[in-house]
């Protein structure tokens, strides 16, 4: 595993035929990631983790046998690990309901795809945005997405960041590894953590949209596990938009804006629905 100056590592939690699906993580320096490193090992003396197994027989850690106190401890003790100085914890989630309305009315529907690569890109234009303020644009940025079935909706998705940023695609690097990966075990943690809050939130209100582009995030706090176990993963919010649910208005507005793109260069468009449409034949001649 490659680390460049800064890395982010992003997981997804849920289903798309479930209310909520996220995608979360967090992007920090080097020296910054070897550390979380050598801490999460040492907690976890190099068994993996996986918030969906704890507690569970299926955990490595065999925290089937722990008491619920020392749960609690234990994901509070991980919480801490990656809940540092130099890291930016960044989740994206969106109601599976809302997007799937979207597509149904879409002009540009393939372009989007399924909601997870959506999701990603998000995750990667946060990270890319919060580099942008602090005048970090230029400097290599490595992404790291679990290694699965949506690998190519990912590749696409940061591909078509790099075509329309030519400039900084030098710096950038995208590579696929598996769940044990170390550094990728706190997105897991980060990514379920928040999709907890979320579907707790969204089973009490039936709704996460608060009638605006973006809800934060801490908007639902009264969700936050009464154990002291989000606030621990979670930082409190800080002024930035890294933590959020899109709602539906923001996917309206980025078709909105492919019906002018295509007004101004249709080449570029048209070149966009012919890699979806054949990558759709590929699958079925598969």
């Amino acid at each position: 595993m490659v680390l460049l100056a800064n890395n982010a590592f992003f997981d997804g939690a849920g289903k798309e035929e479930e209310p909520v699906l996220t995608v979360a993580g967090y992007f920090a320096g080097d020296k910054v990631c070897e550390a979380i490193e050598k801490d999460w090992l040492a907690a976890t003396g190099g068994k993996v983790f996986h918030l969906a197994d704890f507690g569970t027989e299926y955990c490595e850690l065999g925290s089937a046998k722990w008491t619920e106190q020392e749960r609690v401890d234990f994901l509070k003790k991980l919480g801490g690990i990656i809940n540092r100085q130099g890291v930016y914890i960044i989740s994206v989630s969106l109601e599976v309901s809302q997007y799937a309305a979207f597509l149904k009315v879409a002009q540009y529907k393939e372009i989007f795809g399924p909601a997870y690569s959506a999701l990603a890109q998000l995750c990667t234009h946060t990270t890319e945005r919060t580099l942008y303020t602090e005048n970090r644009l230029m400097e290599k940025v490595a992404y790291t997405f679990e290694k699965g079935e949506r690998q190519h909706e990912v590749s696409k998705a940061i591909s078509d960041y790099e075509q329309r940023n030519p400039k900084v695609a030098e710096y950038r690097m995208l590579s696929f590894l598996p769940k044990k990966t170390t550094l990728l075990q706190p997105a897991d943690l980060i990514s379920g953590t928040v999709r907890h809050v979320l579907l707790s939130a969204h089973s009490a209100l039936g709704c996460l949209d608060n009638g605006r582009f973006f809800t934060r995030l801490d908007n639902f706090d009264r969700h936050y596990s009464k154990n002291g176990v989000t606030a621990a993963v979670i930082p409190p919010y800080n002024g930035r938009l890294l933590r959020y649910v899109v709602n539906k208005p923001v996917f309206a507005n980025l078709d909105l804006i492919t019906v002018h793109l295509e007004e101004r260069r249709p080449e570029v468009v048209h070149k966009h629905m012919k890699q979806f449409r054949n990558q759709g034949k590929r699958k079925r001649s598969a």
